[in-house]
């Protein structure tokens, strides 16, 4: 008898960003202690990506930075 195996078995649990601004330290080594490093790494490591031209080109300025700054404390709470 063959079984179906859920999709979700296979899934990879990706941590909440809530409160992302009083949590830490970031990455799966927890080597970055605040989410700004963070962000500017993964954008740096892009430039190695053979297969998409789209993400090997991206870039992060600082009004995109200050951007995401923004969207960071607005998914955090006054207090941890």
């Amino acid at each position: 008898m063959v079984q179906c195996i859920s999709l979700a078995f296979y899934a990879i649990r990706t941590p909440s960003l809530r409160n992302i601004a009083f949590t830490g330290p970031h990455m799966h080594d927890g080597s970055v202690k605040n989410p700004p490093p963070c962000i500017r790494r993964h954008v740096g490591a892009t430039a190695s990506l053979p297969d998409d031209a789209a993400l090997r080109n991206m870039t992060l300025n600082e009004a995109g930075e200050a951007s995401l700054e923004m969207a960071r404390r607005t998914i955090s709470t006054a207090s941890p």
